[in-house]
């Protein structure tokens, strides 16, 4: 049984010790310090916990269009490179312009993030015809103009 000690699992991560120290007592797991040694099993936990939530930081949902500061602010980089990124390939956009999902998920995968469509555009435009249905006037209820 190989034993793996905290600040080992934190250089691994490329986290501190005191972060890995509390995702470790969240999990119920009793430790001292970044001295400490844990189980297989445990680090094997440890380890899966850390990937779910790394995977989860990476996907940006998306409902709808997406503007290049949208896209800029949703990637955490200034708006200027995701302009120069976006000319790089071919795209000439400004600061509000609309980009479509097929550029800005090559342009978030670039960065390490992927792009998840929402609410897709025709479900939008059902919902929306759907809230603006008139009703016709009924005739017994409509009185001639002067």
């Amino acid at each position: 049984m190989n034993k793996t000690r905290v600040y080992q699992i934190a250089e691994e991560v490329g986290m501190s010790n005191k972060d890995i120290l509390a995702k470790i007592k969240e999990l119920g797991i009793k430790v001292e310090n970044e001295k400490s040694e844990l189980e297989e099993d445990e680090v094997e936990l440890l380890m899966d916990i850390l990937e779910e939530e790394k995977s989860d930081e990476n996907v940006i949902k998306v409902d709808g269009t997406l503007t290049v500061q949208q896209l800029a602010e949703a990637l955490e980089k200034p708006a200027t490179e995701v302009i120069m990124k976006l000319m790089k390939m071919g795209t000439m956009a400004s600061l509000n312009q609309e980009v479509n999902f097929e550029i800005a998920s090559h342009l978030a995968s670039e960065y390490g993030f992927t792009l998840a469509e929402g609410v897709s555009d025709e479900e939008a435009e059902e919902e929306i015809e759907a809230l603006m249905q008139i009703e016709e006037d009924k005739e017994e209820y409509l009185k001639p103009r002067p």
